[in-house]
């Protein structure tokens, strides 16, 4: 080989390996718009004097007897509960942290009825069947009898509005992670889904991570590690995992997994944290948030049951972020999935009429998708409403 294909073959080979390693959105440029978002109002709430408006967990609760805005006062250990026409309060349900009937520090629960609700706390692997009385009917902990196998990083629920506690077809669904990034893990040691059978009390795990957080560090924390989930009519646990173009669909009955497309049209990729993940270092909080401040991302994912439609949520690069600011002001995309999660559209979120928007914090109702706003009212809860219009 003379010296200069040898040169120019070095150069190709350099440039390879410095080439940015991405996860590209291949579905891109094969969708039709074919629906739109219309503002339709705002829905306010009274709050009391103990009530803070960063709520972190509500429940909105829609059945044959109930039409419900319900949220958890973690100060006071407090479920509230609304009446969602009017704004009006209806009940609390206080819970001891302490004693024979404590149940800790309520970070999320699942409403079934007023005699069946599902308590759980942070840290504690242990979940309380309660009454609205705020009484202890049992207590199950959740790992007691289970077998861990060795290598596997069983999840640690973390519940959130947009990964909430779920019950069906006699099983609790609690999804979550452990933090950190490893060279060890792989496509089937690190799942976020745990399903607790109540009558036999066995636990089932599923949904590792997609294939591209073994192969990259995604900065091991709540920007990308945590799951945003939702459960359909049908039976099916939806993840929206942050790095990811897909949409994964779990059947909580046959526990069949399958992804689908559900990507933004205005996302080109998605790009891992600087580090590899073989590098062992102390990873700098304020520079993994600068690199989800700076890059695109998925969020949560919403069932609209009343439409039969999916929202699924995405952020654009905040490009006036610098390191240091307070704040998440990353553009919000709402893509818009059919009954069959196939794509029908997407619109950038306009800006807040009032205030600016908590994402985190949204819930449907027969009115449409309501999303928090923080305003500097510090007494209401207010939500901005939008319905989808197919075009």
């Amino acid at each position: 080989m003379c010296r200069f294909t040898w040169i120019i073959s070095f150069l190709i080979i350099a440039l390879a390996g410095c080439q940015k390693k991405v996860v590209t959105n291949t579905g891109s440029g094969n969708s039709q718009d074919k629906c739109s978002l219309e503002y339709v109002g705002q829905k306010t709430f009274v709050l009391d004097e103990r009530t803070s408006v960063m709520v972190e967990y509500l429940q909105y609760i829609n059945d044959s007897a109930n039409n419900i805005l319900s949220f958890i006062n973690y100060p006071t250990n407090t479920v509230y509960m609304y009446d969602y026409d009017n704004g009006l309060l209806l009940d609390t349900i206080r819970y001891d942290k302490e004693g024979n009937n404590g149940v800790g520090e309520v970070q999320g629960y699942c409403f079934l009825n007023r005699d069946s609700i599902f308590v759980y706390q942070y840290g504690n692997p242990v979940v309380h069947l309660t009454n609205g009385q705020g009484e202890i009917l049992w207590s199950k902990a959740l790992f007691e009898n289970f077998e861990r196998k060795e290598r596997v990083m069983y999840p640690e629920p973390y519940l959130m509005t947009n990964n909430p506690m779920k019950y069906a077809d006699g099983k609790l669904i609690l999804n979550g992670f452990i933090s950190g990034e490893t060279s060890h893990e792989t496509k089937e040691n690190r799942p976020v889904t745990m399903l607790y059978k109540i009558d036999d009390a066995s636990l089932k795990f599923l949904n590792p991570y997609p294939m591209q957080y073994v192969e990259y560090n995604w900065g091991g924390g709540f920007t990308h590690r945590l799951p945003y989930t939702d459960l359909d009519n049908k039976g099916n646990l939806l993840i929206s995992f942050p790095a990811d173009h897909n949409l994964w669909r779990c059947n909580v009955i046959n526990h069949q997994t399958d992804s689908l497309y559900a990507g933004s049209e205005m996302i080109e990729y998605t790009e891992p944290y600087a580090a590899s993940k073989e590098e062992v270092a102390i990873i700098d909080e304020y520079r993994v948030f600068e690199w989800y401040m700076t890059t695109p991302s998925y969020e949560g994912i919403f069932y609209d049951k009343y439409r039969d439609l999916y929202y699924r949520i995405a952020r654009l690069p905040d490009t006036n972020y610098k390191l240091g600011n307070r704040g998440n002001n990353k553009p919000v995309i709402i893509i818009v999935l059919d009954s069959r999660l196939h794509y029908l559209g997407e619109e950038i979120l306009p800006p807040a009429k009032e205030g600016n928007y908590r994402i985190n914090n949204c819930f449907v109702s027969k009115d449409g998708l309501n999303i928090q706003v923080l305003t500097d009212d510090e007494d209401k809860l207010i939500f901005e409403q939008y319905k989808v219009v197919v075009n």
